[in-house]
């Protein structure tokens, strides 16, 4: 999620990092399509005695206004949704993925 959003500098180090740079620039730009690919096969249901559970959201101040590719992207393959927030006061109130309030400070 965090190269979807990169761009200039940040995404050179970023594909750096991760030793991306090796790749090609086409094959740079299918990274999430494989993700995508290996988050199905993780999660696939062939085993019932075990089940793969992972948290991914974004929190993004409720001010700023957030590229829509980026959301439709982040939330399809990695099934991380945007969820707006007031960054400026203390208190926010988030809502989990069981669809319980939780207070965050």
């Amino acid at each position: 999620m965090t190269k979807l959003g990169a761009c200039n500098n940040t995404l050179k180090q970023l594909m750096e990092v991760f030793k991306f740079d090796t790749i090609s620039e086409k094959t740079s730009d299918q990274i999430h399509f494989f993700f995508a690919k290996l988050n199905c096969r993780l999660y696939r249901k062939a085993n019932k005695s075990s089940q793969l559970v992972s948290a991914n959201r974004l929190f993004g101040d409720k001010s700023l206004t957030f590229n829509e590719t980026y959301q439709d992207i982040s939330e399809v393959v990695y099934g991380a949704k945007l969820q707006p927030l007031d960054f400026k006061v203390r208190k926010c109130r988030v809502v989990q993925s069981d669809h319980q309030p939780m207070d965050i400070q």
